[in-house]
């Protein structure tokens, strides 16, 4: 058993409808053939036999039948969000999604989409009698906004555009630009060949594959499925997507409009919890107060920075009132004061002025 190098296990075609006014004109073909690999249906890095094909269902399986086709493509689409903002981090979940819905193709317009669960009955009926047939299964209706407008077409698209129901992309869009079958480029277009193999208990063992490296994960050894390459060109239309809203036109981009929620700190005052402490301070204030007017009107200076105050007003002092209240003015008094040892039964010392009442040392005094 043989196989040629050129043999293709896997191919990828870039195909145009050749209208490129129509929005999904570009598509890729994914083709997976027939061939004596797909036949012998063993894993080609490993040579096994498949054991997960033994079921009726997964036997008619893309991977399992070892053969079969997808044709892809992407066009614009209009989605609706409701976005959190949580601890600054951006949370989006999209509402709905228009999808594959059909766009009027005229080349000579803007294309639009028209959001139907927001209409009014006057912008309803406006369209039903251009000609537009409304689906009930469907929310969007594609929108023909013609670059001649009329009057009458002129009043009702500014209503539409008004509260977000009718969404315009000029034809520039329309598959022409992002061209996403030239941003894909190399990595995709092309086949997925065998550089070599051998055949191992009767079957082929590939040892080796080449080819673009996003078809290579698609065949994904033998083991390609629809689910893959439809999540494939989901996550391509996703990095798309998120770059043209990064790199889009600022003057057509507008606010999001919603509800800000933000924390905030709130004090109620407790009136019976601080009703105590608030007599404490007002009255603490108020012996303040008095206290700063008695001293006031004794006139009684700072003492605390000598002991005279105490030597010369003490309560035993009276005899000796007639010193200044200034410490400056009782050291000038002390100068002229002596103490003296005061014998008999009940000696004790006491001070007397110099020259004044000093008691005879004889009658007991020293």
């Amino acid at each position: 058993m043989s196989m040629t190098d050129d043999m293709a296990l896997a191919k990828t075609i870039h195909w145009y409808d050749g209208n490129q006014f129509k929005p999904g004109f570009e598509k890729a073909i994914v083709l997976i053939p027939k061939t004596i690999v797909s036949d012998a249906q063993t894993d080609v890095d490993t040579g096994e036999p498949w054991i997960d094909c033994n079921t009726t269902a997964a036997s008619n399986s893309w991977h399992c039948r070892g053969y079969g086709a997808a044709v892809c493509e992407m066009q614009p689409c209009v989605r609706t969000y409701n976005a959190t903002v949580t601890a600054g981090q951006l949370e989006e979940h999209v509402i709905s999604d228009s999808g594959s819905s059909a766009w009027v193709v005229n080349p000579y317009s803007e294309i639009g989409m028209v959001d139907t669960h927001c209409l009014s009955d006057a912008e309803k009926e406006a369209l039903v009698q251009k000609g537009y047939q409304f689906d009930d299964s469907s929310q969007w209706l594609g929108y023909n906004a013609s670059a001649s407008w009329e009057h009458e077409d002129d009043e009702l698209v500014s209503s539409l555009l008004s509260h977000n129901c009718l969404y315009l992309m000029q034809n520039l869009f329309n598959g022409t630009f992002p061209d996403w079958g030239h941003l894909v480029g190399k990595n995709l277009w092309g086949d997925i060949t065998s550089t070599g193999g051998m055949v191992t208990n009767g079957t082929w063992q590939v040892t080796g594959l080449s080819g673009p490296s996003m078809l290579s994960d698609l065949y994904n050894g033998s083991h390609v499925d629809f689910e893959n390459v439809q999540e494939t060109f989901a996550n391509l239309s996703n990095i798309m997507t998120d770059w043209l809203r990064i790199h889009g036109n600022s003057t057509y981009a507008g606010p999001a409009i919603g509800d800000v929620l933000h924390y905030a700190t709130c004090l109620r005052v407790q009136w019976p919890w601080i009703a105590f402490p608030a007599i404490l301070a007002v009255l603490a204030l108020v012996f303040f107060v008095a206290v700063v007017i008695v001293t006031s009107r004794q006139q009684v200076p700072v003492w605390k920075s000598s002991l005279l105050p105490w030597i010369m007003k003490g309560p035993s002092s009276g005899f000796l009132s007639e010193s200044g209240a200034d410490t400056s003015d009782m050291d000038q008094s002390s100068k002229g004061i002596v103490a003296t040892l005061v014998k008999g039964p009940d000696p004790r010392i006491e001070l007397v002025q110099r020259d004044n009442d000093i008691p005879d040392t004889t009658d007991g005094a020293s």
